[in-house]
């Protein structure tokens, strides 16, 4: 039984759990998409030796989703509190940074757009719907009137806040202040120092970098 057999194997049973993942999370469903993620997360680090390296990109892409569906169970509470900074924060920095499929990313802009929009962010909003503008979606003709709406307020950032930081802390969705963070090597998610020794996706051990 040789290490790539191994690997097919291990493929084949995590693709099968990613794929329930993805249509759960097509149907809107973040929290029920997210076991059969973690799912094929824990089949691939248990399944190989190596899965670091022989299932790189495979374990790769599956931890970029568990982190979108996670971020977007966080919004959904945030959402429930009208705690509209804190969803502007996360819905934006997860849609630009995560590398999703286009499609998949919608969920995230579209918070983005609305939040940004709600707390007079012109800029951050009108960034986001060019990126949505060329999928034609439905809301089309809304988005283009939102983005005449921010030219005319000469895209100005209203809440933006006192202190900025490109990076958020994946366990509290808080923006990390401090001279510090834990990155993920592997994934790249990022964590406020002495929160967690390992990533809480994908197991890997995390290093702590300056925050700049």
């Amino acid at each position: 039984f040789s290490l790539s057999t191994m690997s097919q194997t291990v493929r084949d049973a995590s693709w099968q759990a990613l794929s329930s993942g993805l249509r759960e999370l097509e149907k809107g469903g973040f929290e029920a998409a997210l076991p059969y993620i973690h799912t094929a997360i824990k089949t691939m680090l248990e399944g190989t030796p190596t899965p670091y390296t022989t299932l790189k990109d495979e374990l790769f892409f599956a931890c970029i989703y568990a982190q979108a569906c996670a971020g977007l169970v966080e919004l959904k509470k945030l959402h429930k509190g009208n705690l509209w900074h804190q969803m502007a924060l996360v819905s934006s920095k997860l849609g630009l940074d995560l590398a999703l499929q286009p499609e998949h990313r919608v969920p995230l802009i579209r918070i983005g757009i609305k939040s940004n929009f709600y707390l007079g962010n012109f800029t951050t909003a009108a960034n986001l719907i060019k990126l949505v503008a060329p999928m034609n979606l439905p809301e089309n003709s809304k988005l283009e009137l939102m983005f005449q709406k921010c030219h005319q307020e000469d895209y100005k950032e209203v809440s933006e806040p006192y202190y900025v930081s490109k990076y958020i802390c994946f366990l509290t969705w808080r923006m990390i202040r401090g001279n510090k963070i834990s990155l993920c090597d592997f994934c790249k998610a990022t964590f406020r120092p002495g929160l967690t020794q390992k990533c809480t996706f994908c197991s890997h051990p995390l290093t702590e970098v300056e925050n700049s």
